[in-house]
C-alpha cells in the first residue's frame, strides 16, 4: 500500500541581471514513477534601465525543453554557426514578453531545461524577476515512517500542510506543546473538539502572548479546551502527538507566521518507540505545568 503526499519545491526566486547576447538556464529532474501530477510554473517580469530617448525593449524570451530538444537545438547552432537561432521545438515558449505567468505539466520522466533568453538583445542587459516552482503528488510507501517538512516563504508550506493534516486526521487524542498559538490554527483545533477528539495542550502564559489578537487566541483556547490547557513559562519545545501513532516535532509555533512566513523545519515520524517517547515527554511537561 502507498499514499500520495503533495510536495512543492521552489527552484528559483528573485531578481537577476542577464547580459546582452546571453541567457540563464536551470535544469529540473522528474521521476514520474514516484512524482504524479508534476508541473512547473512561475512568472517573469523584466526591468531594463534605459537612457532618455532609447528604445524600451523590456522583453525576454522563455523556453522549456527536454533533453532531446536541447541537444537538437545546440547541434543546429553549432552546424549553422548561428548563435541566435531559436529552439526549433520547445515544449513551452512565451516568445518575447515583458511580463507573464507560465505553467507547464511535465509529460514524462526526464530532465527538463528552463531557459531565460536575452541573446537577441545586442547592447542592453536585462534585469528580470523570475520565479519557478515545481509541485507534485509523491507516492510514499506505507512503510515510510519519517519525513522532513519545511517552510520556505513564500511558496513552500509543507510544514503547515503536515501540521494541519496531523490535526485533521486525529481520531481520538491530540497532545500539543507550543509556546504560542493563533486563531488560524485554533479553528482546526476547534473542529477536532467538535468531533469529540480529546485535545491536551501546553503553552506559555497569556502574559507572554504579544498583541491583542494573540491574547484573544489564548482566551479562545482556554474557553475551548477548558481544563485540558496548561501553561508553562519554560516551554520552548514544539510538537504534536496524534492518536499515539504519529508525531510532528518542529521549530515552528502553531501560528500562521511560524508555519508560513518564517523559515522553519520539522520531522514527522510514526515509529512506535519514537511516538511513545514523545507522548511520555508530553506527560512529563504536563505534570510540571499549571492550570493557570
Amino acid at each position: 500500500m502507498s499514499q500520495l503526499k503533495h510536495k512543492r519545491n521552489q527552484l528559483v526566486y528573485g531578481e537577476e541581471a542577464i547580459p546582452a547576447r546571453s541567457w540563464r538556464w536551470l535544469s529540473v529532474d522528474v521521476d514520474k514513477t514516484i512524482q504524479k501530477n508534476h508541473r512547473i510554473f512561475g512568472k517573469i517580469q523584466v526591468y531594463q534601465p534605459v537612457e532618455p530617448g532609447a528604445p524600451k525593449n523590456l522583453d525576454i524570451a522563455f523556453y522549456i525543453m527536454d533533453e532531446d530538444g536541447l541537444i537538437e537545438w545546440l547541434d543546429r547552432r553549432a552546424q549553422q554557426n548561428a548563435s541566435l537561432i531559436r529552439p526549433p521545438n520547445p515544449l513551452l515558449k512565451t516568445n518575447r514578453a515583458k511580463t507573464c505567468d507560465w505553467n507547464f505539466v511535465t509529460p514524462s520522466s526526464g530532465r527538463y531545461w528552463l531557459i531565460w533568453d536575452n541573446r537577441y538583445s545586442t547592447f542592453k542587459p536585462k534585469t528580470i524577476y523570475r520565479e519557478a516552482v515545481e509541485e507534485w503528488d509523491e507516492i510514499v510507501p506505507e512503510s515510510s515512517v519519517t519525513d522532513v517538512v519545511t517552510t520556505s516563504p513564500p511558496v513552500d508550506r509543507s510544514l503547515l500542510e503536515e501540521a494541519i493534516r496531523l490535526l485533521q486526521e486525529s481520531k481520538s487524542h491530540l497532545m500539543i506543546v507550543t509556546p504560542y498559538v493563533d486563531m488560524e490554527v485554533m479553528n482546526e483545533i476547534q473542529k477536532k473538539l467538535d468531533d469529540g477528539v480529546a485535545v491536551y495542550i501546553v503553552t506559555r502564559p497569556k502574559s507572554d502572548f504579544g498583541g491583542e489578537r494573540a491574547k484573544a487566541a489564548f482566551d479562545y483556547l482556554r474557553r475551548s479546551v477548558k481544563g485540558n490547557h496548561r501553561i508553562n513559562g519554560q516551554v520552548h519545545a514544539r510538537f504534536i502527538v496524534s492518536d499515539y501513532d504519529k508525531v510532528l516535532v518542529s521549530s515552528a509555533d502553531l501560528s500562521y507566521d511560524s508555519l508560513v512566513a518564517q523559515y522553519n523545519a520539522g520531522i514527522v515520524c510514526s515509529l512506535p518507540d519514537v511516538v511513545r517517547s514523545m507522548a511520555d515527554y508530553f506527560q512529563s511537561i504536563w505534570a510540571n505545568s499549571s492550570g493557570g
